[in-house]
């Protein structure tokens, strides 16, 4: 075939093959300079070609020691340069995605002149007998006739651009996209290394149902979303799941699990402050409050899971020798759970600004860097590392919720106090006790997000 086909037909099968490696051929210059360079260097042994006029020396060497359509048309040549690729490129980057693109590439090149009359010796040099596809000469390409090949280029381009969704997402997320159910999600969470971004569409009975969030467990009847600064439950027990979608993030996760043991209540509040909890299961021999969603219970064993906020009080002892007209001041239940909130918003705003100016210095350290590099691979690969860092899109910052809590603690405040202070007029005050610590035992795993 001759070149635009090669360079077409090329691109559709690298892309297709890559995609099936999980591979994007397209997400640098890098990734498609080697898969263009490859895709006609098997016709280096023809010193009429473009890639042999501009090897002239190296073109005609191997044109008057073998030929054209030997040494560089076999198979066993295409193995040991991807050999020589992926050691060298494993030495510099740790990876094989290069060479891999190398290879389907190179390989490309060889499948499309199969499909010609003169076909490919894939054996040499052990064997000089050409492959062919299909076995009959009728139903290949003469090399040089415009007609087959204008047709067979134009065919390349249109399915180019119809299977762009593929080469961008891969084959196996293109598939699992394409179904979309619960097995197919889950598949896809297990054969992931980030984290995935799960759009899902069901209903509750009749009721719609609809959103989108961060997947952080996936099996085929149960999936576990963060949503909306909340975890997200899809059962498919309790509710009907029609479509999952995922999404690569880029973005990691992991769980940590925490021992906890003989640890105070201040303690073990602020350990888990601003935190993602998976499970918690805590046991003390003093009875404990527990306060979620503004709901106080009391209990000396508490084992829940997918939490996030939760708040520990101590439990104060009545004393027998107390009088019934003992005033005991009764504090809102619900103030500390909003204090907590406000200050992990107002960690979480900040921690974000923080990050995002960090990032916007990462970046700008980047383009100093490649401006100063020489060298192409690494230039390279910092283009690589900087068009990655511009696609991150800037934090939300929920300054209006800030205010919103400080407003409704300041209210709720406002409202205890009277409420104690025209209590105060009808009781005596307490005398002072010290009250002995309640200490809490067990483990705790945290999800924490990169």
């Amino acid at each position: 075939m001759k070149l635009p086909n090669h360079l077409a037909g090329g691109t559709l099968i690298t892309a297709i093959l890559s995609s099936l490696s999980g591979i994007n051929i397209f997400q640098s210059q890098t990734s498609i300079i080697v898969m263009l360079v490859a895709t006609t260097l098997p016709d280096i042994d023809l010193p009429k070609s473009t890639i042999g006029r501009t090897f002239k020396p190296i073109s005609l060497f191997i044109n008057r020691r073998w030929g054209h359509r030997t040494i560089t048309h076999s198979f066993i040549t295409l193995l040991i340069i991807t050999l020589l690729i992926a050691i060298t490129e494993k030495q510099i980057t740790d990876k094989n995605t290069l060479s891999l693109i190398f290879f389907y590439a190179y390989l490309s090149h060889l499948l499309l002149d199969m499909v010609t009359l003169m076909g490919v010796p894939l054996l040499y040099p052990f064997s000089k007998n050409p492959f062919v596809l299909p076995g009959n000469p009728r139903y290949r390409i003469r090399t040089g006739d415009t007609r087959a090949e204008t047709l067979a280029f134009c065919t390349f381009i249109l399915l180019s651009i119809f299977l762009r969704p593929l080469f961008e997402q891969g084959f196996w997320t293109s598939y699992n996209r394409l179904f979309g159910t619960m097995k197919h999600l889950a598949a896809e969470f297990k054969r992931s290394d980030d984290m995935l971004e799960v759009q899902y569409y069901g209903k509750i009975g009749t009721e719609p149902l609809q959103g989108k969030g961060l997947c952080i467990e996936a099996s085929q009847n149960e999936v576990i979303l963060i949503e909306d600064n909340d975890f997200t439950v899809l059962n498919t027990n309790r509710m009907t799941i029609d479509k999952v979608i995922p999404t690569h993030t880029n973005h990691q996760f992991t769980f940590t699990q925490i021992p906890i043991i003989a640890l105070t209540i201040d303690s073990l509040n602020t350990l888990l402050q601003n935190q993602w909890i998976r499970h918690i299961n805590l046991t003390s021999e003093q009875p404990f409050r527990i306060i979620t969603n503004g709901i106080p219970t009391d209990q000396k064993h508490y084992k829940a899971e997918l939490l996030t906020s939760i708040w520990f009080q101590e439990i104060e002892p009545q004393s027998p020798a107390t009088r019934p007209d003992t005033f005991i001041y009764q504090p809102n239940p619900r103030i500390p759970i909003l204090q907590q909130k406000l200050r992990s918003l107002k960690s979480q705003n900040q921690e974000q600004q923080q990050a995002w100016q960090a990032h916007l210095q990462h970046i700008h350290n980047l383009k100093k860097t490649i401006q100063s590099t020489t060298t192409l691979w690494q230039k390279e690969r910092l283009y690589q590392q900087l068009t990655k860092a511009q696609k991150l899109p800037p934090p939300k910052i929920n300054h209006h919720r800030e205010l919103e809590l400080q407003t409704e603690i300041q209210q709720l405040t406002r409202a205890e106090h009277l409420k104690n202070q025209e209590r105060r007029l009808n009781t005596t005050n307490p005398a002072p006790t010290t009250p002995k610590p309640t200490l809490l035992s067990g483990s705790v795993t945290i999800l924490r997000m990169e």
